[in-house]
């Protein structure tokens, strides 16, 4: 029987045990390495602030459920707000990923996006803070582009127990935003990371 100390390294056999220190390693890792989202598309779509986005599908082989932001406007998109669960890790990073396509190539289309945590006792009308940002569509037409942000802890600020408030908009009129047609926005997800704070 040996006492292994490094579980990522050492040969292990039945019977061996682990080092606390090994054991912490190894739960650390695990915990590291479980992630859930959130996921906000036309289906929580509860529209909106200003110029709402319009609703539908597009695709000849499939249909796929879309959220149009026009150009030349701001379109303002806002979802049911998802509970922010009590196994949350309040302090690690959290990862928004944008999954959008247009039928014009490879200009840039300006989004801004805001994530606001509401606790019990505070306004159920958050007001939103954005975070603005340039996206390049593709060079093809119709192809997917992935656009993924990492939100520190520090600015995000969600807590156990918030409802978590998510905002979406095209600011068409930006000098910045040289796309001429609209931009589909097929999802929004948030990953995040459960386990303790650190």
């Amino acid at each position: 029987m040996a006492i292994i100390d490094d579980y990522t390294s050492d040969a292990i056999v039945d019977d061996d045990t682990l080092a606390p220190s090994a054991f912490m390693a190894m739960a650390d890792q695990i915990q590291a390495n479980m992630k859930r989202k959130w996921v906000f598309n036309r289906y929580n779509a509860v529209n909106a602030l200003g110029t709402k986005p319009t609703l539908g599908t597009a695709g000849t082989n499939t249909k796929i459920g879309t959220i149009s932001f026009q150009d030349g406007a701001v379109p303002v998109e806002t979802f049911q707000p998802e509970k922010v669960p009590d196994d949350f890790k309040e302090d690690g990073d959290i990862k928004l990923s944008i999954f959008l396509y247009s039928g014009t190539t490879n200009n840039d289309a300006v989004f801004s996006y805001s994530v606001i945590g509401v606790a019990e006792g505070e306004s159920v009308d958050p007001a939103p803070a954005y975070v603005d940002n340039v996206i390049t569509l593709p060079a093809s037409a119709n192809t997917l582009k992935v656009a993924s942000y990492t939100i520190s802890a520090a600015v995000h600020g969600l807590s156990r127990g918030d409802l978590l408030y998510f905002t979406l908009k095209r600011i068409g009129t930006d000098a910045l935003d040289t796309l001429a047609a609209a931009v589909l926005v097929m999802s929004c997800e948030i990953e995040y990371s459960v386990g303790e704070n650190d």
